[in-house]
């Protein structure tokens, strides 16, 4: 398919593999939940989870303070550039 045939959550699962091809250490993902629906927004976080588990690094940015209570993590939340919680969260979706 071309780019422009694709839903959002096909475009975020190619971006994801295209960002997985040279086996990185780490990946960002800035809200890569953005413009799709709530189903696949799990669906993408938990592929990032599965990925984490697997050795690589994952920095997530999000507003979405379902997906954080969740899937949990190491969680730091930034309001006028100033961190204001750094914590370890378990999710509850374990």
């Amino acid at each position: 398919s071309y780019p422009d045939e694709l839903s959002g959550g096909e475009m975020q699962r190619v971006a994801i593999a295209r960002a997985l091809v040279n086996d990185p250490k780490l990946i960002i993902a800035d809200e890569p939940t953005g413009h799709i629906d709530p189903e696949l927004s799990y669906e993408i976080v938990d592929l990032l989870r599965t990925i984490n588990m697997q050795g690589t690094t994952i920095l997530m940015v999000t507003h979405e303070h379902e997906l954080v209570r969740r899937f949990g993590g190491r969680i730091i939340s930034i309001t006028a550039g100033q961190i204001d919680f750094d914590e370890i969260v378990e999710g509850t979706d374990i």
